[in-house]
């Protein structure tokens, strides 16, 4: 280990000696502008001596720009002896170039001490043989691999509880959102209704409602903050899910607690700030009554039952909403709950008819039209497939939702994979490269987007 540090030091000093030559012997500097300036008029006169021998410019011509050049020579001129300031020069430091050469190998040999590994075992390409086949051919990590690479070890032990919860979150991010579900209801099982684990089941929920926080998503959270107070996914999403109701009073005082109990350098804290401030600002108007929906208590109740029952009391729910819409028709946002709660039930035909009426009741919104586009796609039996061929039903609901806002991310998605379908290269690409400014680079889909627009150069 000494020798290394050693080793380290002596590369260390052999990098500064070159940068730090100019301290040991001091540098000469820099020619003054009016050194340049001098330059620069010496050669206009011998230019316009040249030209006046070629002939391209008269005797008067001639005479008239030498006394201007020269009257700026003149004004150029320095005081005192030419090339004075140019023969200074900076006074050596030794001193300096000596510290630095010590300060430096020793403050990095001791940031190595303390953070480095220098036991930590090399990881040659030849020795990860498990990682290669579960690359693309880009190098990157193809999650379709992961999938099936995490399916089989789990049809040999179906009781790894960590297994489950790798699978659902490669299919969250692959957006299959039927195998996700399953695979967090096994970990739910498996983990005894573990607070995180309830969490990420409730999160796939609200990924595939396009964002909204479903009742049934409601009611795992709850009971997921009630069983890990410090999960701060959750509380965000209650947080939400009461601005998405309305009800932005409760939003804004969720999200406060969140932010009094979060470490001060959590990476979320200026996005959940920033929803404060924004809900802060929102004009607080007056609102109807929202439409009867599972209060906290019920929530929880719900969450705790087994998922066949679970289907049998949000059944209820949803017969009850439906019956209050047939009766006042005219509630966008009533329509909008009841199409979330028959894509629970997975009843995507329903769906895509009662997102019809929100999207006649909110003709220039174009988020109805993307999520009647979706239950549409599950209605052919796409299954959650990103990839599948696009009913022409749903192509058509996107291409509105592309008029009312070119950049609706998943209207830009699937007309990009539709001419991309039907070797439309250049349209395909014209959807795709705005989308990439619509996502966060760090995420899955612009993983995604990215390995589908360098897909059409190939």
């Amino acid at each position: 280990m000494t020798l290394l540090f050693v080793i380290l030091a002596m590369i260390t000093v052999a990098a500064l000696i070159p940068l730090l030559r100019p301290l040991m012997r001091g540098a000469v500097a820099e020619a003054p502008r009016a050194a340049l300036d001098l330059a620069i008029y010496k050669d206009q006169l011998a230019e316009l001596e040249r030209d006046r021998v070629r002939g391209i410019l008269s005797e008067s011509e001639t005479s008239a720009a030498r006394l201007e050049i020269q009257r700026r020579l003149l004004a150029a001129m320095p005081e005192g002896a030419p090339g004075e300031a140019a023969q200074a020069r900076y006074r050596p430091m030794p001193m300096v170039a000596v510290l630095l050469i010590v300060l430096v190998p020793a403050l990095s040999i001791g940031l190595y001490a303390l953070l480095g590994r220098p036991g930590l075992p090399d990881a040659p390409w030849a020795a990860r043989s498990a990682e290669r086949p579960l690359l693309a051919e880009n190098g990157n990590l193809d999650l379709a691999k992961v999938k099936q690479a995490l399916e089989q070890r789990l049809a040999t032990d179906p009781t790894s509880l960590k297994g489950w919860i790798f699978l659902a979150q490669t299919d969250g991010s692959l957006k299959d959102w039927a195998g996700a579900k399953h695979a967090w209801e096994q970990a739910r099982g498996l983990s005894h209704d573990r607070g995180d684990v309830l969490s990420g089941l409730a999160e796939t929920l609200v990924a595939e409602a396009g964002g909204q926080v479903t009742d049934p998503a409601r009611a795992l959270f709850s009971r997921a903050a009630a069983t890990d107070p410090k999960l701060a996914n959750a509380r965000y999403y209650l947080g939400l899910a009461a601005a998405q109701r309305g009800d932005l009073k409760t939003a804004i005082a969720t999200w406060q607690d969140l932010l009094k109990d979060a470490p001060p350098k959590a990476p979320w804290r200026p996005q959940v700030a920033q929803m404060v401030a924004e809900a802060q600002k929102a004009p607080s108007s007056p609102s109807k009554p929202a439409l009867p929906g599972p209060s906290p208590t019920e929530q929880a109740a719900i969450a705790a039952l087994p998922p066949a029952e679970q289907v049998q009391a949000i059944r209820g729910m949803v017969d009850g909403l439906a019956a209050k819409l047939a009766a006042n028709p005219n509630d966008p946002q009533g329509w909008q709950r009841l199409g979330r709660a028959y894509r629970v039930l997975g009843e995507n035909g329903k769906a895509a008819d009662a997102y019809g009426h929100w999207a006649a009741l909110a003709p220039k919104d174009p988020q109805p039209l993307v999520a009647q586009a979706a239950a549409l796609r599950a209605s052919h039996g796409d299954g959650g497939n990103s990839t599948a061929a696009l009913p022409d039903d749903a192509k058509a609901l996107y291409e509105k939702a592309y008029v009312l806002d070119p950049r609706t991310p998943d209207a830009l998605w699937f007309l990009g994979l539709a001419a991309a379908q039907v070797h439309d290269v250049a349209r395909a690409a014209s959807y795709w490269r705005p989308l990439l400014s619509e996502i966060d680079p760090s995420s899955p889909s612009y993983a995604q987007v990215k390995r589908a627009l360098d897909g059409l150069k190939s």
